[in-house]
């Protein structure tokens, strides 16, 4: 079965499209930092804290 070509009037080549192509790549970039801090442990601040209330990832990894 052959995919349907839609029809668009989009300008690829416009200010505003332009525009709005960085602004969402600028929005990818934080959200993928914000899940490298978070895979991290949220930072050394976050991570202190944990610790001091007796958290650590090598106790949450003993959890299946």
């Amino acid at each position: 079965m052959a995919a349907s070509i839609l029809k668009t009037n989009v300008n690829t080549k416009s200010p505003k499209f332009e525009k709005n192509s960085r602004r969402m790549i600028d929005l990818i970039t934080q959200i993928k930092n914000e899940e490298e801090q978070i895979r991290q442990g949220g930072g050394a601040k976050a991570i202190e804290s944990q610790h001091k209330k007796g958290f650590s990832q090598r106790r949450l990894s003993l959890f299946p």
